[in-house]
């Protein structure tokens, strides 16, 4: 549904030091090296190499959003050293489907000191259902291992390693992926699509420009929209346009904000379910990870003039009963009666313990209520 919806639109900076403890994750299945290989786990596993354990994300598409990528990356960012395998495209077949990266991901990465492992599919079987269309797509599992021992004798930090990936090899692993499908399309009978092979004079600057401008232009239009499951509060939501020292810009929206004293704001992150007492796991992990990143904003301006803002995570359904607000001061009896009230499983209970300590490492307030509940305005 679109509408005529208010927004602000902050001018934001982060930190040089991008801060954040996790406290949800998902405990991980350990593999050597010596017997990895990418096909065998579907998520995220601890790699142990050479004895240093390394935090690995498995990505099933390009699309940070939409296939649960980014919570994978919550899963591993409590080790020192993570990895992020993603495909550099992924083609469904003709119609059905086309997606190639984009070297936004790479700030993205960068910002969390993830290592890029830029890889492609090489098999695929037909799916039956559809006239022309792909299933069970698998990493060439050899150009993997070999990613990882490049990066494991790297010297650098993700950063350096994700840039220099983008700016010198993205022509050569694109060619691989473009070879490799027409192999699949070959072998399954199912057409895939065609395109051109990007030259060795690939120009990462001006895609990474393009790209910004797409990522923009598409945060400007979330601020138009309200979706159908949302239960918003506020007339109002936001634009951040976000810097960071490495050069990554990030043009992300909130879901509501509240002007809460003079030049002061709470930017709220809102996440609302329609089946459940809570939002499921992964919805609450990507949005954790989206108010890491606003929670180490070091400087935030509206119309060009400094303001201060409180940062929060709203998590509501319909069937919830009362509310409760994760902060400093909140007592285990608190935690304890709401559990009660809501009949929470013990993974609930222990999700509601983990989001708590988020908060009390963290730079933000979590607040779960009903979603016919009356904002709490009380910071």
């Amino acid at each position: 549904m679109r509408g005529d919806i208010l927004f602000y639109k902050f001018e934001c900076k982060i930190k040089t030091d991008v801060t954040f403890k996790t406290f949800i994750n998902t405990e991980l299945k350990s593999f050597e090296f010596d017997n990895f290989s990418v096909d065998k786990f579907k998520s995220s596993i601890n790699l142990i190499y050479n004895g240093i354990n390394i935090g690995v994300s498995k990505w099933l598409s390009p699309k940070r959003s939409g296939s649960g990528a980014m919570a994978k990356v919550y899963d591993t960012l409590h080790l020192n050293k993570r990895l992020a395998i993603i495909p550099i495209r992924k083609d469904e077949g003709f119609c059905s489907g086309h997606s190639i990266i984009s070297p936004t991901t790479s700030s993205w990465m960068s910002l969390f000191n993830v290592y890029i492992v830029l890889a492609y599919f090489d098999k695929a079987i037909k799916n039956e259902n559809y006239k022309n269309k792909l299933k069970n797509q698998e990493y060439n599992n050899d150009f993997v291992r070999e990613e990882i021992k490049k990066i494991m004798s790297f010297q650098g930090d993700a950063h350096q390693w994700n840039e220099t990936l983008f700016r010198t090899r993205m022509w050569e692993i694109h060619r691989k992926s473009i070879d490799a499908y027409r192999r699949i399309a070959e072998t399954t009978g199912v057409k895939v699509t065609e395109m051109g092979i990007l030259s060795d004079k690939y120009d990462y600057d001006r895609d990474l420009k393009m790209r910004y401008e797409l990522a923009k232009k598409a945060a400007l239009r979330e601020t138009q929209t309200v979706h159908e499951n949302e239960r918003l509060n506020s007339k109002f939501k936001g634009f951040l346009n976000i810097s960071d020292c490495l050069g990554g810009q990030y043009y992300l929206t909130c879901d509501e904000i509240f002007e809460i004293g003079e030049n002061k704001y709470l930017i709220q992150e809102s996440k609302n379910s329609t089946s459940e007492v809570l939002p499921t796991v992964a919805e609450i992990k990507e949005v954790l990870l989206k108010m890491y990143l606003f929670s180490n904003i070091d400087e935030i301006r509206l119309k060009r003039k400094k303001v201060d803002a409180n940062f929060r995570i709203k998590l509501t359904s319909e069937s919830m009963i009362g509310k409760l607000y994760l902060k400093d001061s909140t007592s285990k009896y608190e935690i304890e009666e709401f559990i009660k009230s809501n009949k929470l499983s013990k993974s609930r209970r222990n999700l509601i313990y983990g989001l708590h300590k988020e908060v009390l490492h963290n730079n933000f307030t979590i607040i779960i209520q009903n979603s016919s509940t009356q904002e709490d305005l009380d910071i």
